[in-house]
């Protein structure tokens, strides 16, 4: 286990935060990133949705990084509160029902129309510590002459 205590004058007491890792096996999520829904590419929205779905993990600790073009856009930082990002939104995990205490998340990625018509590159990094390099990254972009 791990502490980590934070003083500071505004602070009327210090803060302290505990860290432990859980007991049990380790599963590592599947990944899938999904392209804007036909419904939204068929309307004038100025902007579009990535979603990108990580589900069946054990622990729920993870992380969902988003890059254009190899340029990073923001991070989850361990989900609750997200990135300050105004596009990004990161759900945190959920049970997955009947998952065997496994877990699943969705973080959703606004992009300009524009930049997904002219072919950007959009990946979706996920972090765990069942994955066996730690990461996984999925990537989607226009398909020429859709």
């Amino acid at each position: 286990a791990f502490v980590c205590r934070v003083g500071h004058a505004e602070l009327p007491a210090p803060a302290e935060r505990r860290v432990e890792r859980r007991p049990g096996k380790r599963f590592p999520p599947s990944v899938f990133l999904l392209p804007p829904p036909l419904e939204e590419l068929s309307s004038s929205r100025p902007t579009l949705s990535l979603t990108c779905l990580a589900r069946g993990f054990f622990p729920d600790s993870i992380d969902v990084q988003w890059q254009k073009n190899q340029e990073t856009l923001g991070n989850s930082g361990g989900i609750p509160g997200n990135s300050g990002n105004s596009g990004l939104e990161t759900w945190p995990p959920r049970r997955e029902k009947g998952g065997e205490g496994r877990y699943f998340l969705y973080s959703r990625l606004e992009v300009e129309r524009e930049e997904w018509e002219k072919g950007a590159t959009f990946v979706c990094t996920v972090v765990h510590e069942g994955l066996p390099m730690r990461f996984l990254q999925r990537s989607v972009h226009r398909n020429p002459g859709n």
